[in-house]
């Protein structure tokens, strides 16, 4: 039967699967209700003519995710036409895979090119076939936008819930690196509908189309979502070109061969760009909102925890899926988080860039072969779909971008970024998430150690020296920005550093820069196009250039990266007020406050009409990452200190002797010789002066610092705008801190402890 009269027998549609190209190819499936079910096998119309297309679904079905196909995605800026698959597979009684007539024509395999795309379809059954009687509503107007064709795909074998993520049919060879082909098992829903084999008559489902108005049908929709959510089948890798594991020489030569962003710098890095983001979008990092997480979960103000439901993670994952599969091929790593063995956790990369999987590669930690070998399953996923962006008609999208985390399937999808940050970071946020509830404490922290096993940890938001600071010549380095504290002592959760790079200099970090070498990532770098000589002073792509390596590559990391319990706690700020001291002896009290404050400042001059500094407050000094609510991580330090004796210090690297633009930076040298004094002990008894309203304690000396300058004020020429500027930041945290003092955690609504409150800035 000729596309046009199958088109005519698709009836009753509440919403339509789309295609249309203007450089652009949308596959739509939209609501619908009551709907019986029809599939589309073949199509052998003429090329010329393109339609709206519109295909049936069974009683009361829920929207069905968007796949958007960019032609600069998937066509001629890629070199090759690409294809996807996608469609919904559900087991008969035998357990046999057979395709849902209710969910035919959706998500098929796409080929586009400047003059002509093709979508196959990727059902089933026979539309000719089929008996359902379709002729008893309007029939939908066809939509002519392209050349299209739909061809039959045939049946797929369906591998059961319990088959590993990627289940081996066959092997093949590309070089020195078996390549694994793998079947799919497409998403699935629960309830009977129209479902048949090829060739196999189908009995349409007794139903009748809904007259509930567009919003009632969308309520409706969501609770059959949600209903809908335990999916004993989804989505896997198909795609037969999966490298896995490869060395950092293989991937050097996939990044350069296949991509025109990636480049060798004279150093021996591998230097590329990672498009139009060039930071992480905390405004779309999502978390699957379930029944057995949300107690746990710190929702609502000041989280960063954006809530999604099960349906529409499964959405977007689906959407990440088909695009992978759609790849000449994918990389994938399989790797480990956390040192300590007893907290280790199994992750699995599936990227579309080598970029990616080399920089993975080098921020996880690597298992040996004999631990490749007995792998087995990952306790945790990321797909990787890079610039292929979310369908912004996804409910709950606002953007084309969406970093999406499902604690309960344990996975991660990210879509419409190519800032591998992303990668690094959901690991983090999933650690985040998994240790508290195990009873381990994770910190986002620098962490370095004596050669006699004194351990301090540091924290601090970007642009307070923490990397600096804990990449110490005279320490072995345990980790740069990722922690935990458990009862057998610290230990790093990565097997890398990812250290900003811009004004980068031997003489000033000789270790990050020595460390930027063969195996290393640059990201977004300027470089001399002959010598290949990178300019670190050049932040004319971003400020935030960053460099990948593996830890090792700093000569005093300490291997395997665990250490003893700390002995110093260091909260690193860069305070561009020029009103906090250069180092403050905590309390208990003051450290939790402080802690969960996470203060910081912005500079002014960084962004148009900012004439003068901003606070910028972030719980745990990683709220863009922590899972729980801070108070958690603010108590499970505070016991942790308790118990194990360690003492906490408020050290300021930013401005002194005025705010910024009046002012002056703290001196590399002279917090450098803080920080020496905090670990040789001799700061713990020196005498310290009371800075007012925020009662701090500042030490009034210290071997290698002039002493006026350990308290602030001396160095202001304006005492009375000292005491201002004093006041007005003291009044900056009492506000951030309103949010904390009552909150939601466990179900319960709990007050912060008036101790802590009491350690703040007093302003009366």
């Amino acid at each position: 039967m000729r596309f046009e009269s199958v088109l005519h027998r698709f009836t009753r549609v509440a919403g339509a699967a789309s295609v249309s190209l203007h450089g652009r190819l949308v596959v739509r499936a939209a609501r619908s209700s009551g709907l019986s079910g029809n599939h589309i096998h073949s199509y052998s119309s003429s090329p010329s003519c393109g339609y709206r297309l519109s295909h049936q679904l069974g009683k009361s079905r829920q929207e069905l995710s968007l796949l958007t196909w960019e032609s600069e995605v998937v066509g001629s800026s890629l070199g090759t036409p690409r294809e996807a698959t996608c469609g919904w597979w559900v087991p008969n009684r035998e357990g046999r895979g057979q395709s849902d007539g209710r969910m035919a024509t959706t998500a098929a395999l796409a080929r586009v090119s400047s003059q002509a795309a093709w979508v196959k379809s990727a059902c089933g059954a026979v539309a000719d076939d089929c008996r359902h009687d379709c002729t008893s509503s309007s029939s939908l107007a066809p939509r002519v936008s392209m050349p299209i064709r739909l061809e039959s795909r045939g049946s797929q074998k369906l591998a059961s819930s319990s088959s590993p993520i990627f289940s081996e049919r066959k092997h093949f060879v590309q070089g020195s690196r078996a390549i694994r082909s793998t079947t799919l098992p497409i998403r699935s829903f629960p309830e009977h509908g129209c479902r048949r084999s090829m060739g196999a008559r189908c009995e349409a489902p007794q139903s009748t189309a809904s007259r509930d108005p567009p919003a009632a049908r969308a309520a409706e929709t969501l609770e059959k979502a949600k209903e809908a959510a335990h999916i004993p089948y989804v989505a896997k890798m198909s795609n037969k070109n999966i490298l896995r594991n490869l060395s950092v020489a293989e991937l050097y030569e996939q990044a350069i061969g296949d991509e025109d962003d990636n480049f060798i710098v004279s150093s021996g890095a591998l230097a590329t760009l990672s498009g139009e983001k060039t930071g992480r979008s905390p405004k779309d990092k999502r978390v699957v909102k379930d029944e057995e997480h949300q107690h746990d979960l710190w929702w609502g103000k000041g989280s960063p925890n954006i809530a999604m439901d099960q349906y529409t993670f499964m959405a977007n994952r689906e959407t990440a899926v088909a695009y992978l599969n759609s790849l000449d091929k994918v990389y994938v790593n399989d790797m480990f988080i956390g040192w300590d063995p007893e907290f280790r956790v199994k992750v699995r990369i599936v990227a579309s860039r080598a970029y990616h999987s080399l920089f993975m590669h080098n921020m996880c930690i690597r298992p040996t072969q004999e631990e490749l070998d007995n792998f087995g399953e990952p306790d945790f996923v990321i797909y990787n779909a890079g610039k292929f962006p979310v369908n912004r008609l996804t409910p709950g999208m606002t953007s084309a971008t969406s970093v999406d985390i499902d604690l309960r399937r344990m996975e991660m999808v990210i879509l419409g970024t190519q800032y591998a940050g992303e990668m690094k970071k959901g690991l983090f946020s999933l650690m985040n998430y998994m240790m508290p509830k195990r009873g381990v404490l994770s910190l986002h922290s620098g962490c370095n150690m004596s050669a006699d096993g004194d351990v301090s940890l540091f924290f601090g938001l970007s642009g307070t020296g923490k990397t600096t600071l804990s990449t110490d010549p005279n320490r072995l380095l345990i980790g740069d920005d990722e922690h935990c504290w458990s009862d057998n002592g610290i230990f790093n959760i990565e097997g890398g550093c990812y250290a900003k790079c811009i004004d980068l200099s031997k003489e000033g970090e000789p270790d990050i820069y020595n460390a930027i070498r063969f195996g290393a990532v640059l990201e977004n770098v300027v470089f001399d196009p002959h010598t290949r000589e990178v300019d670190f002073t050049d932040g004319s792509i971003t400020e935030n250039t960053r460099a990948s390596y593996p830890i090792n590559y700093i000569h005093n990391a300490k291997v395997p990266c665990v250490g003893p319990h700390p002995k110093n706690v260091i909260l690193l700020t860069c305070d561009a007020f020029g009103v906090l001291p250069p180092v403050s002896k905590l309390t208990l009290e003051q450290t939790m406050y402080h802690f969960i404050s996470g203060y910081t400042a912005k500079v002014a001059g960084t962004e148009v009409g900012v004439t003068e500094p901003e606070a910028t407050f972030s719980s745990c000094f990683g709220a863009a990452f922590i899972m729980w609510h801070p108070t958690k991580y603010a108590s499970m330090l505070a016991e942790r200190m308790q118990r194990h004796g360690a003492q906490a210090w408020l050290v300021n690297t930013g401005w002194t002797g005025g705010s910024y633009g009046e002012g002056h930076r703290m001196k590399l040298s002279h917090t450098r010789a803080i920080i020496d004094a905090i670990h040789d002990g001799s700061l713990k008894d020196v005498a310290c002066t009371t800075i007012p309203i925020f009662n701090l304690q500042a030490p009034v000396a210290c071997k290698g610092v002039p002493p006026e300058i350990l308290n602030p004020v001396n160095q202001w020429k304006d005492k009375d705008a000292y005491h201002a500027t004093l006041k007005k930041l003291g009044q900056l945290f009492s506000n951030n801190f309103e949010k904390f003092e009552v909150y939601e955690a466990g179900g319960e609504t709990r007050r912060i402890d008036d101790r802590i409150l009491k350690a703040g800035p007093q302003l009366k």
